[in-house]
């Protein structure tokens, strides 16, 4: 069973091989203080977003089985968005949009 058939299987109710261990991403702050104290090495620590190599490499070494963003996808706002409009302008200049 594929992680995305793990995942969705569990989301309808569905009978799965097992729990799948999910993170939806990193903050780099930490990714930076783990390089630090050795506990990553340094090069995942640059260029660590979702969807990224260094995101699935370091999936790899911690043990996750993958991110939320990479199981569901990039489309997952609203298409098409909604245009922004100033509904008000506040007398000390901030707007409701």
């Amino acid at each position: 069973m594929t992680n995305r058939e793990r995942a969705l299987n569990i989301l309808h109710y569905k009978p799965a091989d097992r729990m799948p261990a999910v993170h939806f991403g990193y903050w780099p702050e930490l990714l930076v203080e783990w390089a630090e104290q050795g506990k990553i090495p340094a090069e995942l620590a640059e260029n660590n977003y979702d969807g990224s190599v260094n995101e699935a490499k370091l999936d790899e070494l911690i043990g996750w089985d993958f991110n939320w963003y990479r199981c569901t996808g990039t489309a997952n706002h609203l298409w098409p968005g909604f245009e922004p409009k100033v509904l008000e302008t506040l007398p000390d200049g901030t707007q409701r949009v």
